[in-house]
């Protein structure tokens, strides 16, 4: 992962975590408010609307990051098992002319013979 990358999702993690800690405050002080003060839950409500929309728009914006690392995993996935079938077929291959050398041998030392048509 580029270095900008990890600077970005560390500064979104930070930012995640203020965010969580702001709203648990704002809660909180809510249910203060709702208990002392019941008329005035207005003001405390909007703010924990308006953190609910700034921790919205910063999950969205980690999206195309997310979108891109899950991809980059796949990819690597299917590389990884395509060299696997490689390898595997190299094998059967190195079998399979293991095989026939010692059918031709077995052959040869039969006396046998055979025409390819």
């Amino acid at each position: 992962m580029p270095p900008s990358v990890l600077v970005l999702i560390i500064y979104f993690k930070k930012e995640l975590r203020s965010l969580n800690r702001e709203l648990q405050l704002h809660i909180l002080e809510l249910a203060d408010i709702l208990v002392e003060r019941p008329s005035q839950y207005a003001r405390s409500v909007e703010d924990i609307s308006l953190i609910f929309k700034n921790l919205h728009h910063l999950l969205n914006s980690l999206c195309p990051h997310q979108a891109r690392a899950t991809l980059i995993h796949i990819l690597e996935l299917q590389i990884q098992r395509r060299k696997q079938a490689v390898e595997d077929i190299k094998r059967r291959r190195e079998e399979a002319q293991r095989l026939l050398k010692d059918s031709i041998g077995t052959m040869e030392d039969t006396g046998a013979s055979f025409v390819l048509k």
